[in-house]
C-alpha cells in the first residue's frame, strides 16, 4: 500500500466512527429529552387519541343523523362482504357509505405516523413546542366539528 492510501483509509475509519458517536450522542440527548418532558409527552398523547374518538363521534353522529332524517322500511347491509356472507341484501349507496368512514381513517392514520415521527424525533424544546401547536390546531379543529355535531344531534333530539 501507498502512503496516501493508509491514510486515506485512516481518513475513512475515523469518519466512520465519528459518524457513529454522533448518532450515538443525538439518541441520548433525545432520550434525555424524552425523559425530562415525559409528562408534556404524555398529555399529547392523550391529546391525539381524544382528537381521534372526536373525530370519529362527529363522524357517527353525522351519519346517524342522515339515517334518521332519511329513514326507509327496507334493511340493507351497508357492508359487502357481511351481505355476501350472511346473504343480505347490499345498500344502493354502500361503497359511499364504506368511504365515508375508510378515508377519516387513512387521514387518522396519517397524522397519527406524523405524530408519532415527530415524538420520537424532538431532541429541543422549540420543537416540542412545535408538536404542541400542532395537537392545539388539531384538537380545536376537530373538537368544533364534534362539539357542533352533537350539539346538533342533541337539538334534534330535544326539539324534534
Amino acid at each position: 500500500m501507498l502512503p496516501n492510501e493508509i491514510e486515506i483509509n485512516t481518513l475513512k475509519s475515523e469518519i466512520h466512527n465519528n459518524r457513529l458517536r454522533i448518532r450515538e450522542l443525538k439518541y441520548q440527548s433525545k432520550i434525555k429529552f424524552r425523559k425530562e418532558y415525559r409528562k408534556i409527552f404524555f398529555a399529547f398523547d392523550i391529546f391525539i387519541a381524544l382528537i381521534i374518538l372526536s373525530n370519529l363521534g362527529a363522524l357517527l353522529i353525522t351519519n346517524a343523523l342522515v339515517v334518521k332524517v332519511e329513514p326507509e322500511k327496507e334493511f340493507y347491509e351497508a357492508n359487502p362482504v357481511t351481505a355476501e356472507m350472511y346473504d343480505y341484501e347490499v345498500h344502493p349507496e354502500a361503497k359511499e357509505t364504506m368511504s365515508k368512514f375508510l378515508v377519516p381513517i387513512y387521514i387518522w392514520t396519517a397524522m397519527t405516523i406524523a405524530y408519532l415521527l415527530a415524538r420520537n424525533n424532538i431532541r429541543s424544546r422549540y420543537w416540542l413546542s412545535m408538536l404542541g401547536f400542532y395537537i392545539i390546531f388539531y384538537m380545536f379543529a376537530l373538537g368544533t366539528d364534534f362539539i357542533n355535531n352533537l350539539g346538533y344531534f342533541i337539538g334534534v333530539k330535544l326539539y324534534g
